[in-house]
């Protein structure tokens, strides 16, 4: 589904009922870390599962920032002809519903939040505290040098390779 020049979502539904817009967690993971868990969802319920941008099967784009995903996800709940939606978020993912739902109430039906994030910056330190802790010396090094790689960035292709590079070591320590 296209949201944005150049951007479009990997989208799909299953069952029948009142819409509910799955929004998964990460950044990294995709659609498909949480739809065998939301199975029986799809008995009574239009479940719509997307793919974040830069995740899974959507468009990876460089500049991705949690207002540009806001958009994306209103701009998806328009494509698909909804005046509201109830929005079932998963860690990232209900954060992001969160910030969506402040954005847009009027949008939105119902709100679940399943295992969030963080919504304090001191218990995000904590947690990014927590998860390096679990890394080598090694891996931590290259994390800060992909960081600087990522800042320094002057393409697109760089700041994405960057960002994988990035996940690809952190999500070792999840």
């Amino acid at each position: 589904v296209p949201v944005a020049p150049g951007v479009r979502l990997f989208v799909h539904e299953e069952g029948r009922g009142t819409p509910v817009v799955v929004i998964h967690g990460g950044p990294g993971l995709d659609s498909r870390s949480v739809a065998p868990d939301l199975e029986p969802l799809a008995r009574r319920h239009r479940v719509i599962y997307y793919d974040q941008r830069g995740s899974g099967r959507s468009t990876l784009s460089a500049g991705v920032t949690a207002d540009v995903m806001v958009r994306d996800l209103d701009a998806l709940r328009q494509r698909l002809g909804l005046a509201s939606v109830a929005l079932l978020g998963h860690s990232w993912g209900a954060g992001l519903a969160a910030l969506y739902a402040a954005a847009h109430p009027t949008h939105v039906s119902r709100l679940v939040l399943v295992s969030s994030m963080p919504l304090r910056a001191i218990t995000l330190d904590v947690m990014e505290h927590n998860l390096l802790s679990r890394l080598t010396a090694d891996e931590n090094g290259t994390l800060r040098r992909v960081v600087r790689a990522r800042l320094n960035a002057t393409t697109e292709e760089e700041d994405v390779s960057s960002c994988r590079e990035y996940w690809a070591i952190l999500l070792k320590a999840y």
